[in-house]
């Protein structure tokens, strides 16, 4: 979700449009995530990983937002 965060950045939160077409919205607190939005602008498919860690398979279709939170 976040690869390009520093990791001594502990609290930060960020919107961008990947390269799926997909606008991510991420919250994350004390180096957890602690919320997160997917919004889809064409039909898509992947792997969700935070960190290291693998969170879900995805799969959004056109006009789809899914809300995640941990």
């Amino acid at each position: 979700v976040s690869p390009a965060i520093p990791e001594k950045w502990r609290d930060y939160s960020f919107k961008l449009r990947s390269k799926n077409g997909v606008i991510i919205t991420a919250e994350v607190k004390n180096a957890s995530l602690v919320k997160l939005q997917l919004e889809a602008y064409k039909d898509t498919k992947f792997e969700l990983i935070f960190g290291y860690d693998k969170l879900a398979d995805v799969c959004l279709k056109r006009g789809e937002t899914k809300i995640i939170t941990l």
